[in-house]
C-alpha cells in the first residue's frame, strides 16, 4: 500500500476518534483523577478536562495527512504546570495515561474497520508516537524554563531578604521578625554574622555552606555582594559556636571576619558591621584566615567612628613610621601580648618565645618613641586604645 493510502487510512482512524473526543476526554479525566493525585489536585475538574481535550486535539491533528504540529499549546501547558507547582514526574505520568488511551482507542477503532490493514494501524500509532514525542519535548522544555525563572526569582527574593536582615530593614521589609519568618530563620537562639572575601567576582567563597552548617545543626542564610559573601548563622545553643568558627576556618581560602556572638536579632545590622571590620583587621599570622571581633568595650570604642578614631590615633602611630613594617608589628604585638598577660614580663616572654629582657627592651622602645609611660594609667590607657585602633582599623579601612 502506498504511503498516501496509509496516511489516508490513519486519518480515517483519527476522524473516528475525533467523533468520540468527549467520551475519550471523560474517561481519561476519571483515570487521572483516580490515579495521579499530585496532578489532579492542582486542577479543577473543568481545567483538567479542558487540558485533556486540548491534548487530544493535538494528537488527532497529527493523524491528518500533511499536517504540521503547533506546539504553542504544549509550551503553554508546560509553563502552567510549573507555575502550579506540579512535579514534572506527575505531569509526565498524566501524559502517558493520555497517549496510552489514544493508542488503545486506535486499536479499538481499527478492529471495527476490518478493511483498514495492519500497516495503516501501525502508521497511525507511529503518528501518535511522533505527536507524543513532539508534545512532551515542547512541554518539558517550557516547564524547565519556567522553573528556572521561578528559581532565579526565588533566589533574588531570598537575597533581598538576607540583605535587609544584614544591612538593615527596608520599606518593603521593615520588620526583622517578618524577614526571619520568610527566611525560615529561628527567632530565638545565638547568632553570628560572617563576612568572607570572594576569591573572584561572582564566585562563592564558601561552596555549599548552608548544607555544611546544617549538618552541624546550624541554620544559615547567605547572599553575595560584588566583593563579599555575607551570612547569618543561627545556633540553638552556645555550644555550636566553636563548630561554626572551625568550619569557616577549614573551608575558606580567603579572609573571613566573624561578628561577636549575640542573642538579639535586632542587633544583626551592628553585627554585620563588626564582621566586616573584623575582615579588614590586621592579622598577626600569615596562615590565619578567620578573624573574630572581640566584643570588648575597648574594641567597640576603637571602631565607633572609624575616620575620627584613625585621626586621633595617627600622632602616636606616626612615631613608628620610620621602622620597617615587620619591626613595627613586632613592637606593637609585644605590647598587646603584654597587656593580654596582665602586665607580666615573664608570661609574655614565654608566649613570645623570647627572653624577659627582650620584652623589657621592646616595651622601653615604645615608651621612648611615644613619650608615654607604661606605669601611668592615663598613658597606658591611651596606648591600649591607639593600638586597638591600629589593629581593628588599619589604614585603608573605609567607614562603615
Amino acid at each position: 500500500m502506498s504511503v498516501s493510502n496509509l496516511d489516508r487510512q490513519a486519518g480515517e482512524l483519527g476522524a473516528a476518534l475525533q467523533a468520540r473526543i468527549t467520551e475519550l476526554g471523560d474517561g481519561i479525566t476519571k483515570a487521572i483523577r483516580t490515579n495521579i493525585h499530585p496532578y489532579a489536585a492542582a486542577l479543577t475538574d473543568k481545567q483538567l478536562h479542558r487540558s485533556i481535550i486540548d491534548i487530544l486535539q493535538f494528537i488527532l491533528h497529527g493523524l491528518k495527512e500533511d499536517q504540521d504540529f503547533d506546539t504553542r499549546q504544549a509550551t503553554a501547558t508546560g509553563a502552567q504546570r510549573a507555575i502550579a507547582g506540579i512535579p514534572l514526574e506527575s505531569v509526565m505520568e498524566a501524559y502517558r495515561v493520555i497517549f496510552r488511551s489514544v493508542w488503545d482507542a486506535v486499536i479499538e477503532e481499527s478492529r471495527a474497520r476490518p478493511r483498514i490493514g495492519t500497516e495503516a494501524v501501525l502508521r497511525a500509532i507511529e503518528k501518535v508516537w511522533i505527536a507524543q514525542h513532539v508534545f512532551t519535548d515542547a512541554m518539558t522544555e517550557a516547564y524547565r524554563q519556567q522553573r528556572t525563572r521561578q528559581q532565579l526569582q526565588d533566589e533574588n527574593e531570598r537575597a533581598a531578604l538576607v540583605e535587609a536582615l544584614l544591612l538593615g530593614p527596608t520599606e518593603e521589609y521593615p520588620s526583622v521578625w517578618e524577614i526571619c519568618d520568610l527566611l525560615h530563620i529561628p527567632q530565638r537562639g545565638w547568632y553570628r554574622v560572617v563576612a568572607v572575601q570572594l576569591p573572584s567576582l561572582g564566585r562563592t567563597a564558601l561552596p555549599e555552606i548552608e548544607s555544611k552548617l546544617s549538618s552541624l545543626d546550624i541554620t544559615s542564610a547567605w547572599r553575595l555582594t560584588p566583593e563579599l559573601q555575607l551570612g547569618i548563622a543561627v545556633m540553638r545553643s552556645r555550644g555550636r559556636d566553636k563548630a561554626l568558627v572551625e568550619l569557616i576556618n577549614r573551608v575558606t581560602t580567603t579572609r573571613a571576619g566573624i561578628s561577636p556572638l549575640y542573642d538579639d536579632l535586632t542587633r544583626t545590622h551592628q553585627a554585620t558591621r563588626y564582621a566586616r571590620l573584623a575582615l579588614k583587621a590586621r592579622i598577626d599570622s600569615a596562615h590565619a584566615h578567620v578573624t573574630e571581633f572581640n566584643d570588648t568595650l575597648l574594641g567597640r570604642v576603637a571602631v565607633s567612628s572609624p575616620q575620627t578614631m584613625r585621626h586621633l590615633a595617627q600622632p602616636l602611630l606616626s612615631t613608628f613610621e620610620d621602622l620597617a613594617p615587620e619591626e613595627r608589628r613586632l613592637l606593637i604585638n609585644t605590647f598587646r601580648q603584654w597587656v593580654f598577660d596582665g602586665g607580666s614580663i615573664s608570661v609574655t616572654a614565654e608566649h613570645l618565645f623570647c627572653h624577659p629582657n627582650t620584652v623589657r627592651h621592646r616595651l622601653k622602645r615604645i615608651e621612648e618613641r611615644t613619650q608615654r609611660s607604661l606605669t601611668r594609667p592615663d598613658d597606658l590607657a591611651e596606648l591600649c586604645l591607639v593600638f586597638e585602633i591600629d589593629q581593628r582599623l588599619p589604614e585603608g579601612t573605609g567607614p562603615d
